[in-house]
């Protein structure tokens, strides 16, 4: 188990010692109202209203004119108005915010009223970091045969990918960090590799989550804000969708196979015009489907966000038997291959015109009937463990799905609910070559199984004081569990009909066949529990903003 408390205090750009495990998930706005000859006008009100979803805070300008309102949604459009005694009001239209940035907006009011409509001309963001921010629209365009939220990351420029089996862990390195050591948070849960186990920095070999549900999804380079920590190179922060106003439909699918591609390869004519098939094609099926629907419970008031996703997909057998379409064949059939007395078998160096197998014929067992064998003689003292088949292919499955709920309590208390679930299973190959094969219950599913939790109130108490609450919690569990299960030994059998090496080995590239679950399968668990609880202050001082942030993080990992 592991606690720790980090405390931070930051004042403008100042960065305290010590940065948390916060990670941003709303915007703000900020500015400063004067009149048209330039002077400050204080006591104005200046309303921020969220136009999808009708949720409106409003602030009031102190002696300066200055007004800051925190803890808003990501995105928009919103509108700004700005009213005071003696001026006519001031209204901007159209406005986007963007995760963890400020929208510093100056306002100008005069003896006439004005709307300005779909500009920025005048507003800029206040960055804290190096940083590329992808919005839903964004998001909608991007080709990703994975539908992987990696592939949108790799799309910041300081980012690259890092492929498969490169000794810096495969995936997205950000600044040239280890993709390993980077953050990567969902609505503030922190969602990155519990154990370094995979590739890619997330605890899946899929994504996370569908990027069906992404309403905004920043990368950032280094960010120097005190909330930002517990990572090196860079971080991610993602914002769910959340429901509006307007109920929103959305679905999607694709799939394919043999069917839709062909069960054969190109036929080849022969000279008097009959066609064969050069042979079988390696195509698998998948399947890839899922959507998402958002909208109103009450209507200003409480918002839903639902998203799901599915696939299923065939993962090959990279070897198999002769007869079978893997890409490669091992020297046995499925029956019982007869071998003339002293022949070589091809691909064995145990079998040459000199061995001393004796003069009489003899047979190489085929699969059949060792399973056979198996399941007549061993089985009904066994048990009757079953001990499967030679796979050709299985089926890779993954579904993810995820919740939000948004409660505008009041104008100036904002609670955000947020679930998300995902469950990967990949099948496992063991000990399949050129010269041994196995029994489906000798191999494994990686099994990755994610669930996690936020809950945020986003709280403005006075013109000048805001805070921000979060909890979270994720639960992770890496199995590597054996198709037929573990309550068995596992075994090597030798096909070749004498043993030349010894009692507890075959001969040199001789044929084997596995089953039962393999060695390190019998007492393999992994899992993790964390808690992080988060508390941000921030306080309006003029010109300048003073940020208080406070965090606890407990973590037990069992291995």
């Amino acid at each position: 188990m592991r606690n720790q408390f980090l405390f931070g205090v930051a004042v403008a750009a100042l960065v305290a010692p010590v940065a948390g495990y916060a990670q941003e998930t709303t915007a703000s706005v900020a500015g400063q109202v004067v009149s048209d000859s330039g002077q400050p006008v204080s006591n104005a009100k200046v309303t921020v209203l969220h136009t999808p979803s009708g949720t409106r805070i409003a602030a009031t300008t102190d002696s300066q004119g200055n007004f800051s309102l925190r803890g808003l949604r990501v995105g928009g459009p919103y509108t700004i108005t700005a009213t005071a005694s003696g001026y006519a009001a001031q209204a901007v239209d159209g406005l986007a915010l963007t995760i963890g940035e400020t929208l510093s907006v100056p306002l100008q009011l005069g003896q006439k009223e004005i709307v300005v409509t779909g500009t920025r001309s005048k507003s800029r963001d206040l960055i804290t970091s190096s940083q590329s921010t992808f919005k839903s629209d964004d998001i909608s365009v991007i080709v990703s045969a994975r539908r992987d939220v990696r592939d949108i990351v790799r799309r910041d420029l300081l980012a690259s990918f890092v492929p498969t089996g490169s000794s810096n862990a495969a995936g997205v390195s950000i600044a040239g960090g280890q993709p390993r050591t980077q953050r990567f948070s969902i609505d503030g849960v922190q969602l990155q590799d519990s154990f370094g186990l995979n590739y890619g920095g997330l605890p899946s070999t899929r994504g996370i989550v569908s990027i069906e549900a992404i309403d905004q999804l920043t990368v950032k380079a280094a960010p120097f804000d005190v909330s930002e920590g517990n990572f090196q190179g860079g971080a991610v922060n993602v914002v769910l969708k959340s429901g509006t106003n307007h109920l929103h439909f959305s679905a999607f699918g694709d799939w394919g196979g043999p069917s839709l591609t062909g069960k054969l390869t190109s036929a080849i004519p022969d000279l008097i015009g009959n066609s064969y098939a050069a042979s079988v094609t390696k195509i698998q099926n998948f399947k890839n489907y899922g959507g998402s629907v958002a909208g109103p419970i009450i209507p200003n008031k409480l918002f839903f966000a639902l998203s799901y996703e599915k696939l299923s997909e065939g993962t090959p057998q990279l070897f198999g038997v002769i007869g079978t379409a893997p890409n490669n064949v091992i020297n046995l059939n499925n029956a019982d291959t007869p071998i003339a007395a002293g022949a070589y078998l091809a691909g064995s160096g145990a079998y040459s015109t000199t061995s001393t197998a004796g003069n009489n014929a003899y047979t190489i067992a085929g699969v059949n009937t060792i399973s056979s064998i198996y399941n007549t003689v061993y089985a009904p003292i066994d048990g009757n463990f079953p001990i499967g088949t030679i796979p050709v292919s299985i089926v890779e499955k993954d579904e993810k799905y995820s919740g939000k709920i948004d409660w505008n309590i009041t104008s100036g208390q904002r609670l955000t609910a947020t679930y998300i679930h995902h469950v990967n299973t990949l099948p496992q190959y063991v000990s399949s070559s050129a010269t041994g094969i196995a029994f489906q219950s000798y191999d494994y599913q990686l099994t990755e199984h994610t669930d996690a939790e936020s809950v945020q109130l986003n709280s403005r108490w006075t013109n000048n004081l805001s805070t921000e609450l979060r909890a979270s919690y994720k639960y992770y569990r890496r199995g590597q569990d054996s198709y037929n299960g573990t309550n068995f030994a596992a075994f090597q059998v030798c096909t070749d009909p004498t043993d030349y090496s010894g009692f507890t080995s075959c001969s040199t590239n001789s044929p084997s066949l596995f089953f039962g679950p393999d060695a390190p399968r019998q007492a393999n668990k992994f899992n993790s529990h964390t808690l992080t609880l988060q508390g941000t202050a921030n306080y309006a001082a003029g010109a300048h903003n003073v940020k208080l942030d406070v965090d606890h993080y407990n973590s037990k990992l069992y291995n």
